[in-house]
């Protein structure tokens, strides 16, 4: 096998993995779409109380962030007072740009209140790896399990509304 043969081969690579990545995003700005839009502050705390009772999780102790008009996308993570993995108090910390012109809407609340209902956010948390090797391990099961598992919910409610 000859160098031209290996670069034509990562080449092909990663051409599949940027159009898989590609249709992931598009699904999930397809779910976004037509969904309820955040008006503020006030109204994001009341859309973040409706869907953790609609998703049956009440007992769940979420603090719902806004980060106004930073660039940064929806997301969620479990943290504890005592430290990462710790047990004190945890919770989970969910942050949304509220201003922003797209994912401040209902349906990006809806997609991370999956990822806690599915236990995304605990799996990570318990296994407790930092470094490169947590890294790797987060981010291929993050891309290829839970990313598309709570996008297709997503998906599925969004067309239960029918928005």
């Amino acid at each position: 096998m000859s160098f031209k043969d290996v670069l034509e081969i990562v080449a092909y690579s990663g051409g599949g993995f940027l159009g898989y990545f590609v249709l992931l995003d598009s699904l999930s700005l397809l779910s976004l779409r037509g969904s309820e839009k955040i008006k503020d502050y006030e109204h994001l705390q009341e859309v973040a109380k409706e869907e953790q009772i609609r998703l049956g999780l009440e007992d769940k102790n979420i603090r719902v962030r806004d980060f106004g008009y930073k660039n940064e996308g929806p997301g969620v993570s479990r943290q504890s007072e005592d430290g990462p993995c710790g047990t004190i108090n945890s919770f989970y910390d969910m942050f949304i740009p509220s201003k922003s012109s797209f994912v401040n809407r209902r349906m990006a609340l809806r997609h991370e209140h999956y990822h806690i209902k599915d236990g995304h956010c605990d799996s990570a948390y318990n296994l407790g790896w930092y470094g490169w090797k947590g890294r790797i391990w987060n981010f291929i099961r993050n891309s290829f399990y839970d990313e598309p598992k709570t996008i297709l919910h997503c998906l599925k409610s969004r067309k239960e509304d029918k928005f």
